[in-house]
């Protein structure tokens, strides 16, 4: 304890590790390539499931605002996770990230976070990892 300050040692809870290469190195643009690959969708879907004007899609990166940087790092973080449950196989996580599910009313996990619920995706994950959060402070 230095300076009457202390250090909690917390929990790893889903840090971005981006082990699908989604994001670049200052993590302020979407690989818009590596995104394509990683969900499948055509650039009109991106477009749509993005919310952003499709000539954005065109680009090799894409600047992530606000309104889309919570979502993308959200599913970036929910890819994290998927990556290290299923044994470290980026198509597998992508895939589990793509695939209906009933746990989500039958939507994708990627569908769940673009609609702005990826909260609910990250704690099922981090569940399923051990590593539940506990109760706020």
């Amino acid at each position: 304890m230095a300076n009457g300050t202390r250090t909690l040692d917390l929990p790893d809870l889903g840090t971005i590790n981006d082990h699908l290469h989604l994001l670049t190195e200052d993590r302020r643009h979407l690989r818009v390539n590596a995104f394509r690959t990683v969900t499948g969708l055509s650039p009109s879907e991106m477009a749509r499931s993005l919310e952003v004007h499709r000539p954005r899609v065109y680009q090799p990166e894409m600047a992530l605002e606000k309104a889309l940087k919570k979502r993308i790092l959200t599913l970036v973080r929910a890819l994290d996770l998927a990556y290290e449950l299923l044994g470290k196989d980026e198509e597998k996580a992508a895939a589990w990230v793509m695939a209906p599910n009933d746990v989500f009313s039958d939507d994708s996990p990627f569908e769940v976070i673009m609609q702005g619920n990826g909260n609910h995706v990250i704690d099922f994950l981090l569940e399923r990892a051990g590593k539940k959060a506990g109760a706020a402070f």
